[in-house]
């Protein structure tokens, strides 16, 4: 899962981008994407999301952008993945990427960066 929070702001992120391009030994499983903002409710890959956020898969990119994170809130996305057999044993690198606009003028991301990297064993 990739968290995220915005913490010590005067105001809310908006169209917050996360996209993690997954390492080629690992497959997305459909259907797993999770938003804390919408409880329980699957994520559509392809199809309609709940109010707020919009979760797209394509190949081995998955990409949610939330339109708004208030101020000092915390959140997440996740989703599941399986190793590829044959896949020797080892670590999986893996992180995100993100940027928001914090000034809610609309027109470039004015924060970005990479998440911590998480590997699996």
């Amino acid at each position: 899962f990739v968290a995220f929070g915005l913490f010590g702001a005067a105001q809310a992120a908006t169209d917050l981008e996360i996209t993690d391009v997954l390492n080629s030994n690992l497959t997305y499983v459909a259907n797993s994407g999770r938003w804390s903002g919408s409880g329980t409710t699957v994520l559509g890959d392809t199809t309609a999301d709940p109010t707020g956020i919009t979760y797209v898969v394509s190949g081995q990119t998955v990409t949610a952008t939330i339109a708004s994170v208030p101020a000092n809130t915390t959140g997440r996305v996740s989703f599941s993945v399986n190793v590829n057999a044959g896949t020797a044993p080892g670590t999986i690198p893996n992180d995100a990427d993100f940027n928001y606009d914090d000034d809610a003028n609309g027109t470039t991301p004015d924060r970005t960066g990479t998440s911590n990297q998480v590997s699996f064993t």
